[in-house]
């Protein structure tokens, strides 16, 4: 494993310990809007695997910025790439 791919791995598992802290920390009700920002989140990070290095730094950023806000722009920019979810499965 080179030192990107064990770089992007510790990111991906501190990104998703916080993740989880935080949904500790929540009331259990579901929030439709922060689902849809984990699905994306999943689906970003299942696609990062299939990437070259400057996509897949640029897939976990936003993976990243998905996660840690609440923002309706966030929102907004999970409907949109689950939207092209098929687009994110191939890769692109």
């Amino acid at each position: 494993m080179d030192e990107l791919d064990e770089h992007t791995t510790w990111a991906i598992q501190r990104l998703w310990s916080r993740h989880e802290a935080g949904l500790r920390l929540r009331a259990p009700e579901l929030d439709v809007d922060a689902e849809m920002r984990r699905e994306a989140v999943y689906r970003l990070d299942t696609a990062a695997e299939r990437m070259p290095d400057k996509p897949r730094i640029a897939a976990l950023s936003l993976a990243f910025w998905l996660t840690t806000t609440t923002s309706p722009e966030a929102t907004e920019a999970a409907r949109v790439l689950l939207g092209h979810a098929d687009e994110l499965e191939g890769g692109a």
